[in-house]
C-alpha cells in the first residue's frame, strides 16, 4: 500500500505483526529510499534495515531484493545513478550483491545489465 510522501508498506508473508516500510526523499537526482522493519502492533521501528528501494519480498518473508543506487560522474553532465541489486536478510540485516555494482538504473526504475550507457 502506498501513502502520501512516498511511503510504501510491504507485507511480509508469515510475519503478520511486522511490515517493511520504505520511505522516500525526493531530490533533483531522483528519489532516495530507506527501509525499516516496523512492529505494526505497537507502531515501533524494530530496525533500520537498508538504505535503498524494495524490489521484491521472498515468498517466506525473510529476504528482500533492494536497490542501493549512487550517483557516479558529473551531475547532470554525463553522470548516472548506478548500483547493485542486493539480497537483504530481514533477519540478520546482512546484504549480498547479486549484480555488478555499476548496473545502470534508468529513470523509470529499470536496470541495465552493466555499465553506464
Amino acid at each position: 500500500m502506498t501513502f502520501f510522501g512516498g511511503h510504501v508498506w510491504h507485507r511480509l508473508p508469515y510475519h503478520p505483526s511486522v511490515m517493511l516500510l520504505q520511505t522516500a526523499e525526493d531530490s533533483s537526482a531522483g528519489g532516495w529510499f530507506t527501509c525499516y522493519l516496523v512492529n505494526i502492533n505497537n507502531g515501533k521501528t524494530i530496525s533500520l534495515v537498508e538504505n535503498g528501494e524494495v524490489v521484491g519480498i521472498s515468498p517466506d518473508g525473510t529476504q528482500a531484493v533492494v536497490t542501493v543506487p549512487e550517483w557516479v560522474g558529473p551531475y547532470h553532465r554525463g553522470g548516472a545513478r548506478v548500483g547493485a541489486l542486493k539480497i537483504l536478510s530481514l533477519i540478520s540485516g546482512r546484504t549480498k550483491d547479486v549484480t555488478d555494482p555499476l548496473s545502470y538504473i534508468w529513470p523509470n526504475g529499470c536496470w541495465a545489465a552493466s555499465g553506464i550507457p
